[in-house]
Protein backbone atom coordinates (compact mmCIF):
# COMPACT_ATOMS: atom_id res chain seq x y z
CA UNK A 1 0.00 0.00 0.00
CA UNK A 2 2.85 2.32 0.82
CA UNK A 3 4.37 1.72 -2.63
CA UNK A 4 1.08 2.65 -4.32
CA UNK A 5 0.78 5.85 -2.29
CA UNK A 6 4.41 6.74 -3.01
CA UNK A 7 3.88 6.07 -6.72
CA UNK A 8 0.82 8.30 -6.78
CA UNK A 9 2.61 11.07 -4.92
CA UNK A 10 5.61 11.02 -7.23
CA UNK A 11 3.81 10.85 -10.58
CA UNK A 12 1.75 13.73 -11.94
CA UNK A 13 0.40 11.42 -14.66
CA UNK A 14 -0.84 8.99 -12.00
CA UNK A 15 -2.50 11.82 -10.07
CA UNK A 16 -4.14 13.09 -13.27
CA UNK A 17 -5.49 9.62 -14.10
CA UNK A 18 -6.88 9.16 -10.60
CA UNK A 19 -8.53 12.58 -10.76
CA UNK A 20 -9.99 11.69 -14.18
CA UNK A 21 -11.31 8.40 -12.78
CA UNK A 22 -12.93 10.15 -9.82
CA UNK A 23 -14.53 12.73 -12.13
CA UNK A 24 -15.79 10.04 -14.54
CA UNK A 25 -17.22 8.07 -11.63
CA UNK A 26 -19.04 11.15 -10.37
CA UNK A 27 -20.47 11.74 -13.88
CA UNK A 28 -21.12 8.05 -14.71
CA UNK A 29 -24.89 8.53 -15.09
CA UNK A 30 -24.52 11.60 -17.30
CA UNK A 31 -21.61 10.57 -19.56
CA UNK A 32 -22.12 6.89 -20.41
CA UNK A 33 -19.45 7.07 -23.12
CA UNK A 34 -16.60 7.70 -20.71
CA UNK A 35 -14.52 4.73 -19.64
CA UNK A 36 -16.11 4.35 -16.21
CA UNK A 37 -19.51 5.57 -17.42
CA UNK A 38 -19.64 2.81 -20.05
CA UNK A 39 -18.76 0.11 -17.54
CA UNK A 40 -21.35 1.40 -15.04
CA UNK A 41 -23.96 1.50 -17.82
CA UNK A 42 -23.13 -2.07 -18.86
CA UNK A 43 -23.38 -3.35 -15.29
CA UNK A 44 -26.78 -1.67 -14.94
CA UNK A 45 -28.28 -2.62 -18.29
CA UNK A 46 -26.94 -6.15 -18.92
CA UNK A 47 -29.17 -7.92 -16.34
CA UNK A 48 -32.21 -6.24 -17.93
CA UNK A 49 -31.10 -7.24 -21.44
CA UNK A 50 -30.45 -10.82 -20.35
CA UNK A 51 -33.93 -11.07 -18.84
CA UNK A 52 -35.49 -9.73 -22.07
CA UNK A 53 -33.61 -12.01 -24.48
CA UNK A 54 -31.65 -14.58 -22.54
CA UNK A 55 -31.16 -17.07 -25.37
CA UNK A 56 -29.86 -15.03 -28.31
CA UNK A 57 -28.95 -11.70 -26.72
CA UNK A 58 -29.26 -8.29 -28.38
CA UNK A 59 -27.56 -7.33 -31.63
CA UNK A 60 -24.17 -7.83 -33.18
CA UNK A 61 -21.30 -8.02 -30.73
CA UNK A 62 -23.61 -8.72 -27.80
CA UNK A 63 -22.55 -12.01 -26.34
CA UNK A 64 -24.89 -11.52 -23.40
CA UNK A 65 -27.32 -14.24 -24.51
CA UNK A 66 -26.73 -17.91 -23.77
CA UNK A 67 -25.90 -18.71 -27.41
CA UNK A 68 -23.39 -15.87 -27.65
CA UNK A 69 -21.81 -16.72 -24.30
CA UNK A 70 -21.42 -20.37 -25.35
CA UNK A 71 -19.83 -19.31 -28.64
CA UNK A 72 -17.49 -16.94 -26.82
CA UNK A 73 -16.59 -19.63 -24.29
CA UNK A 74 -15.95 -22.03 -27.19
CA UNK A 75 -13.59 -19.51 -28.76
CA UNK A 76 -11.62 -19.14 -25.51
CA UNK A 77 -11.51 -22.90 -24.84
CA UNK A 78 -10.39 -23.61 -28.42
CA UNK A 79 -7.54 -21.10 -28.06
CA UNK A 80 -6.44 -22.75 -24.81
CA UNK A 81 -6.69 -26.22 -26.43
CA UNK A 82 -4.65 -25.10 -29.43
CA UNK A 83 -1.97 -23.86 -27.07
CA UNK A 84 -2.09 -27.07 -25.01
CA UNK A 85 -1.35 -29.25 -28.02
CA UNK A 86 1.11 -26.89 -29.72
CA UNK A 87 4.74 -27.92 -30.22
CA UNK A 88 5.86 -24.29 -30.31
CA UNK A 89 6.95 -23.40 -26.76
CA UNK A 90 7.11 -19.64 -27.28
CA UNK A 91 3.93 -19.59 -29.36
CA UNK A 92 2.12 -21.65 -26.72
CA UNK A 93 3.09 -19.19 -24.00
CA UNK A 94 2.02 -16.21 -26.10
CA UNK A 95 -1.33 -17.78 -27.00
CA UNK A 96 -2.11 -18.74 -23.40
CA UNK A 97 -1.14 -15.23 -22.29
CA UNK A 98 -3.29 -13.52 -24.92
CA UNK A 99 -6.27 -15.77 -24.18
CA UNK A 100 -5.92 -15.15 -20.44
CA UNK A 101 -5.76 -11.39 -21.01
CA UNK A 102 -8.84 -11.61 -23.25
CA UNK A 103 -10.68 -13.61 -20.58
CA UNK A 104 -9.80 -11.15 -17.81
CA UNK A 105 -10.55 -8.14 -20.02
CA UNK A 106 -13.96 -9.64 -20.82
CA UNK A 107 -14.91 -9.40 -17.17
CA UNK A 108 -14.75 -5.60 -17.16
CA UNK A 109 -14.89 -4.61 -20.87
CA UNK A 110 -16.35 -5.79 -24.15
CA UNK A 111 -13.04 -6.39 -25.94
CA UNK A 112 -14.43 -7.82 -29.18
CA UNK A 113 -17.11 -5.12 -29.41
CA UNK A 114 -14.93 -2.06 -28.86
CA UNK A 115 -12.94 -1.28 -31.99
CA UNK A 116 -10.14 0.12 -29.83
CA UNK A 117 -9.52 -3.37 -28.45
CA UNK A 118 -11.06 -5.74 -30.99
CA UNK A 119 -8.51 -5.05 -33.73
CA UNK A 120 -5.65 -5.88 -31.40
CA UNK A 121 -7.21 -9.09 -30.08
CA UNK A 122 -8.39 -10.34 -33.47
CA UNK A 123 -5.09 -9.69 -35.24
CA UNK A 124 -3.09 -11.21 -32.40
CA UNK A 125 -5.38 -14.25 -32.30
CA UNK A 126 -4.90 -14.78 -36.04
CA UNK A 127 -1.12 -14.44 -35.77
CA UNK A 128 -0.85 -16.74 -32.77
CA UNK A 129 -3.21 -19.33 -34.25
CA UNK A 130 -1.04 -19.45 -37.37
CA UNK A 131 2.09 -19.70 -35.23
CA UNK A 132 0.68 -22.57 -33.16
CA UNK A 133 -1.17 -24.58 -35.77
CA UNK A 134 0.13 -28.10 -36.31
CA UNK A 135 2.63 -28.55 -39.10
CA UNK A 136 1.39 -30.48 -42.09
CA UNK A 137 3.56 -33.50 -42.70
CA UNK A 138 2.81 -34.57 -46.27
CA UNK A 139 5.09 -37.60 -46.20
CA UNK A 140 2.25 -39.74 -44.79
CA UNK A 141 -0.52 -38.21 -46.85
CA UNK A 142 -2.87 -40.97 -47.99
CA UNK A 143 -3.98 -38.92 -50.98
CA UNK A 144 -0.55 -38.40 -52.49
CA UNK A 145 0.24 -40.44 -55.56
CA UNK A 146 3.50 -42.32 -55.95
CA UNK A 147 5.82 -40.80 -58.48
Amino acid sequence: MLIVVAGMASSSLMRDQITLGINEFAQRDVDVMSSIGRRAYNYRIVPKLISESSIVGHGTGAYHGVVGMLLYATLLVSLYRLAKFSDQVQGKLLLVSLTSILLMDSMINTPLFSSRESHFFLYMMALLISLNRPSLDCSHDRFSRPV
